[in-house]
C-alpha cells in the first residue's frame, strides 16, 4: 500500500482530514466491508428523525459521509437506534426503504474497523 502524507493528521489525537485520496481509500474500504450485502457505501443513508412521534427527518447522509466524519473526528459515533436507521434512500424514515442488514449496530463495527484500519494500516 502507498503511504499517505503524514502532513494530513493531527499530531496528538488521530485525526484524518478529507482529501481525495483519503475518500477513495475509505470508499473502497467500507465498499469491501459491504459485499456481502450487494450494496455501496454512497447507497446506504443513516437517517435520523427529531422524535419517534412526528418522525420527520432533521439528518440524513452516506455510510461514506458517516466514514469520513468518523475519520476526521477520530471517533465513532453510537446511535439511537429508535431515532436513527439505515436507508436505501436518503432523508426518509419510511419503512419501505429501511434496510435491516447490515445493522445500525453493524454500521458501528463497521467505522470502528475503518479508524482502525486508517490508524494502524493505512500509516504503514
Amino acid at each position: 500500500m502507498k503511504k499517505l502524507d503524514n502532513s494530513i493528521f493531527d499530531s496528538h489525537d488521530f485525526t484524518l482530514k478529507p482529501s481525495p485520496k483519503v475518500v477513495e481509500r475509505a470508499r473502497d474500504f467500507l465498499n469491501q466491508q459491504l459485499q456481502t450485502y450487494a450494496i455501496d457505501c454512497e447507497s446506504l443513508h443513516i437517517n435520523t428523525v427529531k422524535d419517534i412521534v412526528e418522525l420527520r427527518v432533521v439528518f440524513s447522509q452516506t455510510l461514506l459521509d458517516l466514514g469520513m466524519d468518523t475519520l476526521e473526528w477520530g471517533m465513532v459515533q453510537s446511535f439511537d437506534d429508535w431515532l436513527t436507521g439505515v436507508f436505501s434512500e436518503d432523508w426518509t424514515f419510511e419503512d419501505r426503504y429501511r434496510i435491516k442488514k447490515p445493522s445500525l449496530e453493524h454500521i458501528e463495527i463497521i467505522m470502528n474497523d475503518l479508524l482502525d484500519a486508517a490508524k494502524y494500516e493505512w500509516m504503514v
